[in-house]
């Protein structure tokens, strides 16, 4: 009978403590850990996105509660990274870092930030401590040849983006990187080299603005101006970097969806672009600009019809948006789909009168339809819209030449260069006009100004100083 109640007291005695167990495990994950202390709170007033504030607030309390998760914490920090919250990121690294717990890839973007913070000496140790623990990423030993660079650590630089190149020979970056050590000690015919190296590389995407400064170092101000005419410079295309730009999967900011798809495009990568753009999309769906920037990436990426379809889809989310139209327009025109390119046009300029792009392309309609009056009026009305634009201008003085209204014609281009003093246009034609007239100090006017001007191509300034030749009876 003893043995008969000590089985029955056993048996209730296991869910009891099973129950106990759970009790205390319940408590204790609700009680702060000693990451609360270190963790600063979310800044819930700057967090606008309801997913994301969901996200980041489990994240959190998994990271601040009961038992340490490491796992969380690394959540968390990449969800503050990849939205742009970066000295919550930087702490949420900094204390993975601190014990022991970070991987490659937590360690890089801490190092990335740090050195956006300008702290390069600590970013360049982390970046020595993610190239031995992963050697074959490369963009580590460009940044760290960056960091090194920045912090005038020029033989270490050096090393650096040496061994860059070791490990891909085909890095512009770390090329630009050697000719930027090379122009600091004005050593212009290595750092001419190895920009030349770049840019053929990089298909002139990498070290064209620096080649053209080196090029003048040395003297050769004709390549120099043949380079800046050639190629248009001012968008920078940053270095590939897979470790940062995959965190923005949990990125909720559009603009920087937007952003990094358009850098990703620069370089020729359409289908990251189009993925991270696609995630803004997803996000923002009812956004127009959202949907024209997929279809210009489509259509860069000579995917026409999924271009035309993204561009349709910006149009209908807002019917007022010209560019929409205007590019469809110009597609359907450039294929010769001249039936629909007019419907496109009437349907965009109804929706858009005041549209300047469109009014230009209702006017070059009425040229062709030899309507030269109403071409004009549709043009004046884009200058009125957009007075401080060349082109509107340049289309009334090709129309004023059409009906041989000279003067008119001079006055339009004359007040395309009071808007656009470099246009190449304007500049030659003015020069060819002052040369027919006999006007030699006006041609010599223009002609210095022509010559400070990269974008006009050498042929064409041969012929006008041959034509000056003959006229006056010397070269220019």
């Amino acid at each position: 009978m003893r043995a008969f109640f000590r089985k029955r007291l056993y048996l209730l005695a296991i869910p009891i403590l099973a129950l106990m167990a759970a009790t205390g495990y319940l408590y204790h994950n609700r009680q702060p850990n000693e990451l609360a202390e270190k963790l600063d709170t979310p800044p819930w007033n700057e967090i606008r996105n309801d997913t994301l504030r969901e996200s980041i607030q489990t994240s959190y309390l998994s990271a601040t509660s009961g038992f340490v998760s490491t796992d969380a914490l690394s959540q968390l920090g990449r969800l503050y990274h990849a939205n742009g919250y970066l000295s919550q990121a930087r702490q949420a690294y900094e204390i993975l870092d601190d014990r022991g717990e970070t991987t490659s890839k937590e360690r890089y973007r801490l190092a990335h930030i740090l050195s956006t913070y300008g702290m390069q000496d600590q970013a360049i140790s982390l970046y020595r401590r993610v190239i031995a623990q992963s050697p074959d990423y490369n963009p580590a030993r460009i940044q760290l040849g960056n960091a090194l660079l920045k912090s005038r650590k020029a033989s270490e630089a050096e090393a650096a983006f040496r061994e860059a190149i070791e490990n891909d020979s085909r890095s512009a970056h770390a090329l630009l990187g050697l000719a930027r050590l090379r122009i600091e000690r004005a050593e212009w015919e290595d750092a001419r080299k190895i920009l030349e190296a770049a840019t053929r590389i990089s298909n002139y995407q990498i070290g064209a603005d620096l080649l053209a400064t080196v090029y003048e170092a040395l003297g050769q101000t004709d390549q120099a101006n043949r380079l800046r005419g050639d190629r248009d410079f001012g968008a920078y295309r940053d270095l590939p970097d897979p470790w940062i730009e995959e965190i923005l999967g949990d990125c909720y900011d559009t603009f920087r969806l937007a952003t990094a798809a358009g850098m990703a495009s620069f370089r020729s990568d359409f289908d990251k672009a189009k993925e991270l753009i696609g995630r803004a999309i997803e996000l923002a769906p009812l956004d127009p600009m959202l949907r024209f920037q997929m279809g210009g990436i489509s259509q860069s990426a000579g995917e026409i019809a999924s271009a035309l379809e993204h561009y349709r889809k910006s149009v209908q989310l807002k019917p007022d948006f010209s560019d929409g139209w205007h590019y469809m327009y110009q597609i359907h025109r450039d294929a010769g789909n001249i039936a629909e390119a007019n419907r496109i046009l009437d349907d965009g300029f109804r929706a858009c009168p005041d549209s300047p792009a469109l009014l230009l392309e209702m006017a070059e309609r009425m040229r062709q339809a030899g309507r030269i009056d109403r071409a004009i009026e549709f043009t004046r009305e884009a200058i009125e819209l957009r007075p401080h634009e060349a082109q509107p201008y340049l289309t009334l003085a090709r129309l004023h030449l059409t009906t041989n209204q000279v003067q008119a014609a001079v006055s339009a281009f004359e007040a395309a260069l009071r808007v656009e003093p470099g246009n190449a246009m304007a500049l030659s034609t003015l020069a060819f006009n002052a040369i027919n007239t006999g006007d030699r100090d006006t041609a010599d006017r223009y002609f210095e100004r022509i010559r400070k001007q990269p974008k006009i191509d050498v042929q064409s300034v041969n012929q006008l100083e041959s034509k000056y030749a003959a006229r006056f009876g010397a070269p220019p």
